[in-house]
C-alpha cells in the first residue's frame, strides 16, 4: 500500500503550540475550581448570613411582641388601680345596693373610652359572680369568671385566654383582683384587641417574597395562627388564621418552648420547605415563628452560580482565543521555516528561479504560498523544457548520423559498378 508523503508544509503540531494549549488548559481548570470553591463560599456566607437574620428578626418579633404584652398588662394594672372603682365594689358586697352598679358602670365605661385598646370591662364579686360591663363589646364577656381566674394573688395580671371575632380579628382577656386596704372585694376583666399583633405581623420589610411572622396560639386542633397569613389558601380557621396540624411544624415546635432554628428541614402550613426560627413567649403561652421558603434561599445561591458561570465562560472564551493566536502564530513561524527548506530545494534542483521570499509572515501567508506554488511550477516547467530539448537534440544527432551513413554507403555502391563495367568511350584511332 502506498505510503503518503508527509506535506512540506503543513507538519504536526510542535512543542511550543502543545505548551500554549497546556498553559490554557491548566489556566481554565484553575479558574473552574476556583469558582467553585467560590460557589461554595458564597453558599456558605449565604447560608450563615440566612441563619444570622433568621435569628435577629425572631429575637425582635419576639421581643415586640413581650412589648406589646407588657403594655396590656399595664393597662389592665391601671384601670384595676381606679380607688373609687375597687371602694364601691366593696360597697356593694356588703349592700347589694343598685346604685353602686350604676356607679360601677360608669366608672367602667371612662375606663373603656379612655383607650382605644380595651374592647370590653367587667366587674366581679368576690364569688367572680357579674356585676357591671361596659365597653363596644361587652355582650362578649361571660356572666361569671372561671375558676382559674380566682387563683391571682393581688396586684397580679393574669392571662385568660385569645378568642375571635367574627371578622377574625384576635381578642385577648385578662382578669385582675381588686382589693381595698388589702382586703380583696372582687375580680376585674379586661378584654383587648389585637390590632397591633396583626399590624406587626403585616410588615414583612426584611422577609423577602415569601418570608413571615406567624404568632401561634394553642388549639384544640394543635395550634392556630393569631392572624392572617401571608400566603393563604391552607387549612383555615377564623377569617384567615390557619390551623397548624402538622407536630413536626414550625409552629408547633415553636409551642414546644424550643428556640432553634431550622434550615430548610421542616415545612410549613402550605407544605412547603422552609427556613424558621421559633422563640416562645411565656407570659401567655405563644410560639413565634420567623420563616421564609427555603426555594428563595437557593434562587440567591442559583443566581450567584449563574454569575460565576457567565464570568467562567466569559474568562474561558479570552483564553481560548489567546491560544488560538498563539498556536495560530507559531503555525505561520513554522510555515515560514518550511517554506525557506523548499526554496533551497528548488534552487538546488534547477538553479535560480527567480526572486523567493526570504521570510513569511502571518499576514502575508495567503499571498505567500501561491508564490511558493508558483516557484515550484516554474521548476518543474523547466525541467521539462530541458528535458525535451535534450530529446530533440538528441533524435536530430540520429537523423543526421542515418544520413551520412546512407551517403557512404552509395558512394560505394557508385564505385564498385564502375569497376566491374566497361567503359563504353572507344579508343581514338
Amino acid at each position: 500500500m502506498a505510503v503518503r508523503a508527509k506535506s512540506p508544509i503543513v507538519g504536526s503540531v510542535d512543542i511550543r503550540t502543545k505548551l500554549v494549549f497546556a498553559l490554557v488548559a491548566v489556566t481554565l481548570g484553575s479558574m473552574f475550581a476556583f469558582g467553585a470553591f467560590m460557589y461554595m463560599s458564597a453558599n456558605r456566607m449565604i447560608s450563615n448570613a440566612t441563619a444570622d437574620q433568621l435569628e435577629s428578626l425572631a429575637e425582635s418579633d419576639a421581643d415586640a411582641i413581650e412589648s406589646i404584652i407588657y403594655g396590656w398588662e399595664e393597662r389592665v394594672q391601671l384601670i384595676a388601680s381606679r380607688t373609687q372603682l375597687r371602694i364601691t365594689l366593696g360597697d356593694f358586697n356588703r349592700t347589694r345596693d343598685s346604685s353602686d352598679v350604676d356607679q360601677i358602670r360608669r366608672i367602667l365605661e371612662d375606663a373603656a373610652g379612655s383607650s382605644r385598646s380595651v374592647e370590653a370591662l367587667a366587674a366581679y364579686d368576690l364569688r367572680g359572680l357579674f356585676v357591671a360591663r361596659a365597653g363596644p363589646t361587652a355582650e362578649s364577656i361571660p356572666g361569671e369568671l372561671p375558676p382559674r381566674s380566682t387563683a391571682a394573688s393581688d396586684g397580679e395580671v393574669l392571662f385568660l385566654g385569645v378568642s375571635f371575632t367574627e371578622e377574625g380579628d384576635p381578642r385577648v382577656s385578662y382578669t385582675a383582683p381588686l382589693a381595698v386596704d388589702g382586703r380583696r372585694v372582687g375580680f376585674l376583666a379586661v378584654v383587648l384587641n389585637g390590632r397591633r399583633l396583626v399590624e406587626l405581623t403585616q410588615d414583612h420589610t426584611g422577609l423577602g417574597e415569601t418570608g413571615e411572622l406567624m404568632i401561634v396560639a394553642p388549639d384544640s386542633a394543635g395550634a392556630r395562627t393569631l392572624h392572617p397569613v401571608r400566603n393563604p389558601g391552607a387549612e383555615g380557621g377564623h377569617a384567615g388564621s390557619v390551623i397548624l396540624s402538622d407536630p413536626e411544624g414550625p409552629g408547633r415546635l415553636a409551642l414546644s418552648g424550643t428556640q432553634g432554628l431550622y434550615r430548610g428541614s421542616v415545612r410549613d402550613y402550605r407544605g412547603e420547605q422552609v427556613w424558621a426560627a421559633t422563640r416562645f413567649v411565656p407570659e401567655t403561652g405563644w410560639g413565634v415563628v420567623v420563616k421564609f421558603d427555603a426555594a428563595e434561599k437557593r434562587a440567591a445561591i442559583l443566581e450567584f452560580r449563574e454569575k460565576m458561570f457567565s464570568l467562567a465562560l466569559s474568562l474561558a472564551g479570552i483564553g481560548i482565543l489567546v491560544a488560538v493566536l498563539l498556536g495560530f502564530r507559531f503555525g505561520l513561524r513554522r510555515l515560514d521555516f518550511r517554506a525557506r527548506g523548499l526554496r533551497d530545494r528548488l534552487r538546488s534542483r534547477d538553479g535560480d528561479v527567480g526572486t523567493f521570499p526570504t521570510h513569511i509572515s502571518g499576514f502575508s501567508l495567503v499571498r505567500t504560498v501561491p508564490v511558493a506554488l508558483q516557484f515550484a511550477l516554474h521548476g518543474h516547467s523547466t525541467g521539462v523544457r530541458c528535458a525535451t530539448a535534450r530529446d530533440q537534440g538528441e533524435r536530430d544527432e540520429a537523423s543526421n548520423t542515418d544520413t551520412s551513413r546512407a551517403y557512404a554507403v552509395g558512394r560505394g555502391l557508385r564505385s564498385s559498378r564502375s569497376l566491374l563495367v566497361p567503359s563504353r568511350r572507344q579508343p581514338a584511332g
